[in-house]
């Protein structure tokens, strides 16, 4: 066990005879972290860019009743 978990600091599994394999799997990990960090950052995006429209649309609700209010006064 002991040999084990010093071959793994070691990092011996990254040149073994598995190695091909293991690389394989940290290369596809990465890709996967990097579309989950990608699909992560557009969706804050687009939360921020629906807040700063419901935000222009209740403006604009506010500045259609008030013109709606003047013309209804003259």
């Amino acid at each position: 066990m002991k040999k084990i978990i010093i071959n793994i600091l070691k990092g011996k599994f990254l040149i073994g005879k598995n190695a091909y394999n293991t690389w394989i799997f940290i290369i596809f990990m990465t890709i996967l972290s990097l579309i989950s960090i990608t699909s992560s950052h557009i969706m804050e995006y687009n939360i921020r860019k629906i807040k700063k429209l419901n935000k222009e649309i209740k403006e604009l609700k506010s500045n259609n009743k008030s013109v709606i209010n003047l013309q209804n006064l003259n």
